[in-house]
Formats: structure tokens, sequence, C-alpha cells
């Protein structure tokens, strides 16, 4: 009798330890979750003769995210802008950034990784949920048809 007390306790101290984590992106045992399956890496063409060429400049489906868009930097999540989806989002108070680039080193906010102390609790996998820092780029590309898309 002894002995199955023990192995039931047993049981439940290992079934405790599994629901002690709360969020699901903090179990190390689940990093491929929703991860796409690899494809091969295709572009669109409007014929065979651009196909052909492999230039990407050439399809209208294709536009490239560089360029210069507006960014805001808040320093907490209250201070975030809660609507930056919006496509009538006021650009008022933004400033520019380059893209590609890192804003850590464009003036906002400070990189984390350096040779002295965390800015963050390490305790993997937990993650603190104190944030520090929202960044928030906004932008619109203008297709080769002229129409605006966000």
């Amino acid at each position: 009798m002894k002995k199955k007390t023990t192995i039931l306790g047993l049981l439940l101290c290992l079934a405790s330890l599994t629901w002690a984590q709360q969020n699901e992106w903090e179990n190390p045992t689940r990093y491929e979750w929703n991860k796409e399956k690899p494809h091969v890496d295709f572009a669109l063409y409007e014929n065979a003769e651009d196909a052909r060429t492999e230039d990407h400049s050439r399809s209208p489906w294709i536009h490239s995210l560089n360029g210069t868009w507006k960014f805001r930097y808040a320093s907490s999540i209250e201070e975030s802008v809660k609507d930056f989806y919006r496509t009538d989002l006021s650009e008022e108070g933004w400033q520019e950034i380059a893209v590609p680039s890192n804003w850590e080193l464009k003036g906002f906010g400070e990189p984390i990784i350096r040779n002295i102390q965390y800015v963050f609790s390490p305790n993997p996998p937990f993650i603190d949920v104190e944030i520090r820092w929202v960044p928030t780029a906004h932008g619109s590309r203008c297709p080769r048809d002229g129409t605006n898309v966000r």
C-alpha cells in the first residue's frame, strides 16, 4: 500500500510540474508551432519571358518594403499606439526611419545585447511580462498601378 501511495505521489508531482507552465510560448518543447512547411522560393510574373529573367522587379506582384517608414517609439504598452493597423491613422508626431535598419541604432531605445547586466531578468523559458518598449512602424507602398496599399 505504501508503494502505491509513493508512486501516486510521484505521478501527481510530475503532473503539477507540467501544469506549472501557464503560457504556451514558455514551453521549451513547443518551438515549431505555427511554422509553415518548407517550400520552393518562387515569384509570379505576367508572362513567361519575364519569368525566365528571374528579375523580381518585372513582377507587378512583388514590392520591396525598403524605404522610409513612419516610426513611433513608446517606452511602455500604455504609451503605444493602440490602433496602428488603421489605414486612416494620423502620422502626426511620428518620426521617419529607414527600412531595413535597426531602430536601436537609429536612436530609439537602447540595444539589449551588451556585455553588462541584462535589462530584463533572464529566467528561461519564462518571459518577463513587464515590457519596457514598444516600437511601431507605419507606412504605405504604392504599387505600379497607382493604388495605395497599406
